[in-house]
């Protein structure tokens, strides 16, 4: 009988247990799963933060290259929002010594679907005499949060994050 039982016990140590039980599958799927909804929801957010803040650049690299344009012919340069179709287009006309108004060449139409622009001061614009401007502001807002492009008197552009709490001006 001592030789059965040893016999038993010898072949139960040499059997190796190989793979995983269904419940610790399971616990590695149900990880997966949670990490891999977190990891999405968490690029999707970033993605539309970069897509905010790169239109965010183009509206300032406009009214720079505005800025420079009006200062260099001595002309005014007023801004206005149109939407021809369900895009915005930031556009200028041209007003200057001896030149009759004129639409800019230069346009800059809304580069993302899910970027706004819900706000522009009425009379916006650069004059070309030492890069003075109408004060005022541009307002980009996307579901990731909201930008403003503000103008001062003197022509400078500045960028500035607006939340709930605490407002620029």
């Amino acid at each position: 009988m001592a030789a059965v039982l040893a016999a038993r016990h010898t072949h139960a140590m040499k059997r190796k247990q190989r793979g995983f039980s269904l419940a610790e599958v399971m616990l590695v799927m149900v990880m997966t799963g949670i990490l891999s909804v977190g990891g999405i929801t968490g690029w999707q957010k970033w993605r539309q933060q970069q897509r905010l803040w790169k239109s965010v650049q183009q509206v300032r690299l406009f009214f720079e290259l505005q800025r420079s344009e009006a200062n260099w012919k001595n002309t005014d340069h007023l801004f206005a929002i149109t939407r021809p179709d369900s895009r915005w287009r930031l556009s200028s006309s041209v007003r200057g010594s001896g030149v009759a108004e004129s639409e800019s060449s230069l346009q800059l139409i809304q580069p993302f679907s899910d970027v706004d622009l819900v706000d522009m001061t009425p009379g916006l614009g650069f004059y070309g005499r030492r890069n003075t401007a109408r004060p005022g502001h541009v307002t980009l807002r996307s579901p990731a949060g909201e930008w403003r492009v503000i103008l001062s008197v003197w022509g400078r552009i500045r960028l500035c994050k607006t939340d709930k709490e605490e407002r620029c001006g």
